[in-house]
């Protein structure tokens, strides 16, 4: 099948959906795909997933500095992101490259300003992590985003709880 698609893409080039075609059966085939892959981002740079894929294999192949180049990359385009960088700091977290994974998500951090949902993604990522004193920062913005809200005050309550103190859990409860 890849050798038909290649063939196939000789003669049409400019066919993205080919190009990602032709990935997946690569995938599938236990071949490097990376190639196809930028060929579909190159005709289609909103292709997200072409994307995703792209920075998804290039970490589980060990090659971090490029995934994290290709994600700094992607989030050019799609300011937004959160859950894909979360996804790649996640990955980084066991073994050597636990501080990068970490940065990334510091990064990743700054970059959300005030939008909640991605913070509440902050808040689990850290937790995920096991870094109670990042989550608690974050959820702490949370609170200073929604003061009023019962949900946050929830989220901050739930993080004091965890750490072991309980007075100030109540105190976030109560409000």
């Amino acid at each position: 099948m890849v050798v038909t698609l290649e063939a196939w893409l000789t003669k049409h080039p400019g066919e993205a959906a080919a190009w990602r075609a032709l990935a997946a059966t690569q995938d599938l085939a236990g071949l490097e795909s990376q190639e196809a892959r930028r060929r579909a981002i190159a005709l289609d740079p909103r292709d997200e997933d072409s994307q995703g894929a792209l920075i998804e294999a290039m970490s589980t192949r060990g090659d971090v500095e490029g995934a994290i180049a290709e994600y700094r990359r992607f989030v050019a385009r799609h300011p937004q992101d959160v859950d894909r960088g979360l996804a790649l700091a996640g990955g980084l977290l066991n073994g050597a490259e636990r501080e990068r994974g970490l940065a990334l998500a510091r990064e990743i951090g700054e970059r959300t300003g005030r939008r909640a949902p991605a913070l509440t993604s902050l808040l689990e990522f850290y937790n995920l992590a096991d870094e109670p004193e990042l989550a608690l920062g974050v959820a702490r913005r949370l609170v200073k985003l929604a003061p009023r809200s019962a949900e946050v005050q929830i989220a901050l309550g739930e993080q004091l709880y965890q750490m072991g103190r309980t007075p100030e859990a109540l105190a976030a409860w109560g409000r």
